[in-house]
């Protein structure tokens, strides 16, 4: 069976498919530096944006019964990419996953997004372990 959460705009904040019990995938789509009002978070500040998406993403991993440390991709597109983006993007990711086993990641430069002031949106691939989460692997706010 499959299960959607986390709609918006049409789409799926994330989907769930069956995948026996001790692995389940989880698939994000893109989570944005929106607020729980709905409100972007520090419009063209590249840090705080990219602090408020991993949370986003650590909260919808969380809610499917995972912990970030389950993520093992992330693709993190942002706009006006400059090379100082990686420190940014690596810092506000850092805090959620173990150093020894961070997920794959990519970054994708592109022009903007739809939503003025917004530079960051994150997208992935998550493993769950179990029908519980491991707390033990559980980092992060």
């Amino acid at each position: 069976g499959t299960e959607a959460g986390g709609a918006r705009c049409g789409f799926a904040g994330l989907r769930r498919l069956a995948w026996g019990k001790r692995f389940r995938p989880v698939y994000l789509s893109g989570q944005v530096p929106l607020d729980s009002t709905g409100a972007l978070v520090g419009p063209d500040d590249l840090g705080a944006q990219s602090r408020q998406a991993f949370a986003n993403v650590a909260r919808l991993i969380r809610a499917a019964r995972g912990v970030p440390g389950d993520l093992v991709q992330l693709t993190v597109y942002v706009a006006a990419y400059d090379t100082s983006a990686v420190g940014a993007i690596r810092s506000a990711a850092e805090p959620y996953f173990e150093p020894t086993v961070p997920p794959a990641l990519t970054i994708v430069g592109i022009g903007a997004f739809p939503e003025p002031g917004m530079r960051v949106v994150v997208s992935g691939i998550a493993v769950l372990h179990g029908q519980l989460p491991d707390r033990t692997r559980d980092h992060g706010p």
